[in-house]
């Protein structure tokens, strides 16, 4: 079942996106853009590459278990040092409120199994909604995290990648370089998503 997009999201979605264009490209408004380059790979956790960033301000990470988990504290003040103020939890029956909380950043939990299953058509759009709202909207510093890095978080971010304008191939780069050891299980699914979220297939 395919559940039809509803039009105050994608209006929001595509409003963020062309507030981010604009923001870079006051002229023009419709290329591709971020809310800034910045520098990009692994800057916590060391070659296991634990907290990568993708562009200034957005992350993808693992679950603060996996980087140190007999130094919580000390793992909150890495992450606040690093300018951290909102936190997506793509695991699913995961509910780690309490720790981010204990920081004052905000947690949002949106899970999903890593089973390898096309993932739903809504499962991206909120995704994506609350981090354009969070990073591109309220300029906040972003991580997206599931178990390892690996599968979902990397794949939610390179729908975002999509919204705003990348070539998939352009996408994708953007997304390994930052973080290598990552593999895009979904991305199949996040192309899908586009094409029924924006009307046209992402651009080749």
């Amino acid at each position: 079942m395919r559940p039809e997009e509803p039009g105050p999201r994608r209006a929001r979605i595509g409003l963020a996106a062309e507030a981010c264009a604009r923001r870079c490209h006051p002229a023009a408004g419709t290329v591709a853009c971020d809310p800034g380059v910045g520098d990009t790979g692994r800057v916590l956790g060391g070659d296991t590459g634990e907290l990568s960033l993708v562009r200034r301000g957005l992350w993808i990470g693992c679950a603060p278990e996996h980087v140190d988990p007999g130094m919580p504290r000390e793992l909150l003040g890495a992450y606040a040092r690093h300018g951290i103020r909102s936190v997506v939890d793509l695991r699913a029956n995961a509910d780690d409120s309490a720790f981010w909380g204990a920081a004052g950043i905000e947690y949002f939990s949106h899970g999903i199994e890593d089973s390898g299953a096309p993932i739903p058509f809504d499962w991206f759009s909120t995704g994506v909604e609350h981090i354009l709202d969070r990073w591109v909207g309220q300029r906040r510093h972003l991580l997206v995290h599931c178990e390892h890095g690996a599968h979902r978080s990397p794949s939610l971010v390179y729908a975002v990648l999509l919204v705003l304008g990348h070539r998939p191939a352009v996408a994708e780069h953007i997304v390994l370089r930052a973080r290598p050891g990552a593999f895009l299980r979904y991305s199949d699914d996040a192309e899908r998503w586009f094409e029924r979220f924006s009307g046209t297939r992402p651009l080749r």
